[in-house]
């Protein structure tokens, strides 16, 4: 199975992305699954940049699953991701300045994409594990669903079979942020085991 794993960089208050941690730490691990070929990719919290590298990479590397993971610091579980939105609307500026205001990332293309990723069956391997899980209806409108939409729209558009799903993160406890955020954090092992029993998961289901 090849799997793309992307998480984000820092942005705002985050100067070190949970997500990013995430991926880096699974990238590092010896124990990955040997039926798994891994690609990963930190992308920048930027809608044209990261919108531009998701495309290239899906175009390039043609992977079997895409899972990319963000942040969302008011969360209290792993949050696995519905929908994605065909709509950019944003109070906070990426970290280039960019601040869309109810814009469709594509106007020629549906109102969203579902994930094709099997939600309820990760959701159960979570709870089985004791991490704590949620089904969100969709990955609001920030960066995050920007590019997990992007994805959907080229994989449909190049007519892939890639399976492709978003999932967001809490912040991890180890973090110094500000005492205003919001959310419960998880220690990043936790993160990185719940991750790490997706792509089990996955793999164990992926059929050529």
């Amino acid at each position: 199975m090849r799997l793309l794993l992307t998480g984000f960089g820092a942005f705002g208050e985050i100067a070190v992305n949970p997500s990013e941690l995430v991926v880096r730490e699974i990238e590092n691990r010896a124990n990955l699954n040997a039926h798994v070929s891994l690609q990963t990719e930190i992308l920048p919290t930027e809608f044209i940049s990261a919108e531009r590298r998701i495309t290239n990479l899906i175009l390039e590397a043609r992977p079997d699953v895409i899972l990319s993971l963000g942040v969302a610091e008011r969360l209290n579980a792993i949050v696995l991701e519905r929908f994605a939105l065909n709509l950019d609307d944003t109070n906070m500026p990426d970290n280039v300045g960019s601040l869309p205001k109810a814009m469709p990332i594509d106007s020629d293309s549906p109102l969203a994409y579902s994930s094709t990723l099997p939600l309820s069956q990760l959701a159960s391997k979570l709870a089985e594990a004791s991490i704590p899980v949620a089904i969100s209806n969709h990955a609001g409108t920030f960066v995050c669903n920007h590019i997990f939409y992007v994805a959907r729209n080229v994989i449909e558009r190049a007519g892939m079979k890639t399976m492709c799903g978003f999932v967001h993160l809490p912040l991890n406890s180890e973090q110094i942020i500000s005492p205003n955020a919001k959310g419960h954090r998880i220690p990043l092992d936790v993160l990185v085991n719940a991750v790490e029993l997706c792509i089990d998961h996955l793999q164990t289901t992926f059929h050529v």
